[in-house]
């Protein structure tokens, strides 16, 4: 891309001329204005006034109406086609008591500038243009935001790394073998005399040990409970 050249973003969609259509047509312009990081008023009920015009005066059966949003510098533009092209829309008072007839004087009021471009025959092009200054920040901000917002969920999405700490909890197969191995291994180096087939041999062999020593301390016992013998002179 050379220096000069600029990207120019831009949507486009056909809707069919009824009033489903203008309400769809006011509900993309929303979402396609936010996933720019546009702000959504004025532009928003400008869409919706010109799409209601092109779906009730500018309504041919089996023909659809083009919505198109793009963004050149600090301008929005807005543009609405419809296959129409013999009736031009004009900005006139209504009666007080009117119920519609008020859309391009919203248009005229929330707009910068609007026109009708005529052509190719037989459509027409009714237009808006919305100029912000603030749209380059507006948008910057909202890049910011949308980075952060991204990288936090990267930092969320990725587990924490291990610690030896916690590889060391959990033992590994081979790890586990080679401790099997030292266990038997100084199970086969004790001596003979000291190894038990099973553990009841070894609380048996115990008991016989201590059994001389139990008696002796319980024939202990007795002598030292019993009264000292009196001789046959003592008085009593």
């Amino acid at each position: 891309m050379n220096q000069g050249t600029a990207v120019i973003r831009n949507f486009s969609i056909l809707l069919s001329p009824t009033p489903r259509g203008a309400r769809l047509a006011r509900l993309l312009a929303v979402e396609q204005l936010r996933a720019w990081g546009m702000p959504l008023h004025p532009a928003e009920h400008i869409v919706a006034e010109l799409a209601a015009n092109a779906s009730t005066h500018g309504r041919v059966p089996g023909r659809d109406f083009r919505l198109t949003l793009y963004i050149v510098g600090d301008t929005l533009r807005i543009e609405v086609t419809d296959t129409r092209g013999d009736r031009l829309p004009r900005t006139e008072l209504p009666p007080p008591d009117a119920e519609s007839g008020r859309g391009l004087l919203l248009v005229d009021a929330l707009s910068t500038r609007w026109g009708v471009s005529p052509g190719p025959t037989p459509r027409k092009t009714v237009w808006a243009e919305v100029a912000c200054p603030w749209f380059r920040a507006f948008r910057l901000l909202h890049d910011l935001m949308r980075a952060k917002s991204q990288s936090r969920r990267r930092e969320t999405a990725t587990p924490p790394p291990r610690s030896s700490k916690a590889s060391a909890s959990f033992p590994t197969e081979k790890s586990r073998a080679t401790e099997n191995r030292s266990s038997r291994n100084v199970r086969t180096t004790l001596p003979r005399s000291m190894r038990a087939r099973n553990p009841s041999e070894t609380s048996h062999g115990l008991v016989r040990a201590l059994r001389p020593r139990v008696g002796l301390i319980a024939a202990d016992a007795t002598r030292a409970r019993r009264p000292p013998k009196r001789s046959a002179g003592t008085p009593p």
